[in-house]
């Protein structure tokens, strides 16, 4: 899987592009790996509450079955930073 990360997510991971790893499950596997091996301050980031939207293979994982869903090893993630305003 490779996961590309944006915003303030981007920064707590010290990526300079998408990340490629396997052997996740879950959404939420993948998000604990990364706390694990980029720093808790990411995956804590990643599960906050209205700081991203999460999108494997181009479809928000709300329709998909949220941290539950499901990945392989041919999937493509993003975690888009929530912007607000008005």
């Amino acid at each position: 899987m490779t996961i590309s990360l944006h915003g303030k997510a981007l920064e707590l991971a010290a990526a300079d592009g998408p990340i490629r790893t396997e052997g996740h499950e879950t959404l939420l596997d993948l998000i604990r790996w990364l706390g694990e091996t980029r720093g808790e301050a990411l995956s804590d980031h990643l599960l906050g509450e209205d700081t991203c939207f999460f999108l494997v293979n181009g479809r928000g994982v709300m329709a998909t079955g949220g941290l539950s869903t499901p990945l392989t090893g041919d999937d493509v993630g993003e975690a888009i930073a929530v912007v607000g305003g008005g």
